[in-house]
C-alpha cells in the first residue's frame, strides 16, 4: 500500500514531533476529545491514526500550527524524525525547513501554490 503526503497515517509521537508539542500534550488533547476523530485504529481500538491532512486542517483550523507547516512539510518530519530527538525545537524546524527547501529544489518539486 502507498501513501500521499496528505494520506500517510501518523500516531500521537508523529502529531506532537510535527506540532512541536510532547506526545503528552496530544494525548491530553485526544482524551479531551479536542482531536478530529482518527481516521483509523489499531490494536483493537488502543492506536489511533490520523492522515497526516486531518491534523493539520485541525491544528490550522485551532491555532494549533504556529510554525505554519504544511501537509508536505509535516510529512518531511516524520520521515526524517528520529524518535530519540523527540519533537522539534523551533531551531531544529528551521534546520528542517532549509532541508527540506533544498531537497526539493534539487528535485525540481517546487511549487509556489503551496508556499505562503
Amino acid at each position: 500500500m502507498s501513501y500521499d503526503t496528505e494520506n500517510y497515517p501518523i500516531g500521537v509521537d508523529e502529531v506532537s514531533k510535527i506540532l512541536g508539542v510532547k506526545p503528552a500534550t496530544v494525548s491530553t488533547w485526544n482524551a479531551r476529545k479536542s482531536m478530529p476523530k482518527p481516521d483509523a485504529y489499531l490494536n483493537k481500538g488502543r492506536t489511533r491514526l490520523w492522515e497526516i491532512k486531518t491534523i493539520i486542517d485541525w491544528a490550522n483550523a485551532t491555532g494549533r500550527n504556529p510554525m505554519d507547516i504544511t501537509s508536505k512539510q509535516a510529512h518531511y518530519i516524520v520521515a526524517v524524525s528520529d524518535k530519540s530527538e523527540g519533537s522539534p525545537s523551533k531551531e531544529r524546524y528551521d534546520n528542517l525547513k532549509n532541508n527540506w527547501d533544498n531537497f526539493r529544489f534539487s528535485t525540481g518539486d517546487w511549487d509556489f501554490d503551496d508556499e505562503k
